[in-house]
């Protein structure tokens, strides 16, 4: 119901503006539901299993927080999937007890957020502001430049390319390589070949200090190919 990814990390904050109407009426709707689960769950459920759901909530939560400071990574929705059935049941609850008031409200209150629900995921599964990372198409890019005998470097997940069989071509050609980098740092060119393609992905993961992005400008380097996270760059003639 909202932005793509790729927009938050660019835009912040900015970038949920155009889409504050819709997500105003979903959350709307949805604090109708928690609020409807909350009035059943605390009629119908002990103290002490309460504190024991809170607990087991706040701990699996905390532990997942605690392991994205400690190796610097970014805690996502994704990363929360062991939360979900905790989640789905609270929700459950709402929707059971808005359908037990047999009030015309209630159903409407359901099948609206429902509705909404269905369009949120299927916009998920298939709008293209929501497309994964292109790494396919990125490797294939690489891979025609390696057939080429060109030098190519890979500035994103090495997983990725190897994934995509983007790796030594097996030709001759001795100019003809594939070079994996991930956040460099300054001065990391003196010491491998010259490029004629770079494919560059997420700049605050992959080049967190500026270091490839440097080179590109100092070299000459233009942007020819954009993918879904992937830029494609060549140098001025090429």
């Amino acid at each position: 119901m909202g932005p793509g990814r790729l927009s938050i990390r660019t835009g912040g904050l900015e970038a949920f503006r155009p889409w504050l109407p819709g997500l105003a009426i979903y959350g709307g709707l949805l604090l109708v539901v928690l609020a409807a689960s909350c009035r059943s769950i605390a009629a119908s459920t002990s103290r002490y299993t309460l504190i024991c759901w809170t607990l087991a909530f706040a701990l699996v939560l905390g532990f997942i927080l605690a392991v994205g400071v400690k190796v610097r990574f970014r805690v996502l929705g994704r990363h929360c999937a062991p939360l979900l059935p905790l989640v789905l049941f609270v929700l459950g609850s709402g929707i059971a007890a808005l359908l037990k008031r047999r009030d015309w409200a209630g159903r409407l209150v359901v099948a609206a957020f429902v509705g909404l629900s269905l369009v949120s995921c299927l916009s998920l599964r298939f709008s293209e502001r929501h497309a994964k990372d292109d790494y396919r198409g990125a490797a294939a890019i690489g891979r025609e430049a390696l057939a080429r005998g060109e030098t190519v470097w890979w500035n994103a997940k090495k997983e990725g390319a190897i994934l995509y069989h983007l790796t030594q071509t097996g030709q001759p050609e001795a100019s003809s390589r594939v070079v994996f980098l991930s956040d460099p740092e300054k001065g990391f060119e003196r010491d491998l070949p010259k490029p004629d393609l770079v494919l560059t992905s997420k700049v605050d993961l992959f080049d967190c200090n500026s270091a490839l992005a440097d080179y590109l400008a100092r070299a000459g380097f233009h942007p020819t190919a954009s993918l879904v996270a992937f830029t494609a760059w060549r140098a001025a003639g090429k």
